[in-house]
């Protein structure tokens, strides 16, 4: 082979290496940002789960607030019913006996009236 033959193909070689290197390095690019998409991809959905596990955490924290208030307000007109029953009961006694007035005392703890 002649030095001129030589030398195009040694020039011929460098520009395909050097158009192979070019290629693998966008491919390996293209892949990198397809990762780094993925990714952030992935740290988004995480966030918003975590926010989402916080919103839940706080909405069981007020249902359960309010069910405790609910349960104490019922169980303070249980009593109040209670007092309100045996109040009813002590005046129909009163009445069905046919005693005169004034009615019995009204109970302390259902407050205000006397």
């Amino acid at each position: 082979m002649s030095p001129d033959n030589l030398q195009f193909l040694g020039t011929l070689g460098a520009a395909t290496l050097a158009l192979l290197g070019i290629w693998l390095s966008t491919r390996q690019s293209g892949r990198a940002a397809q990762s780094s998409d993925a990714q952030a991809l992935i740290d988004q959905i995480q966030e918003e789960r975590t926010e989402a596990r916080a919103q839940t955490a706080a909405a069981r924290a007020e249902t359960d607030a309010r069910m405790t208030n609910a349960f104490a307000r019922i169980a303070g007109l249980e009593s109040r019913e209670r007092l309100l029953l045996d109040y009813v009961s002590a005046l129909r006694w009163h009445i069905d006996s046919g005693n005169p007035p004034p009615p019995p005392v009204y109970p302390a703890g259902l407050g205000g009236a006397a």
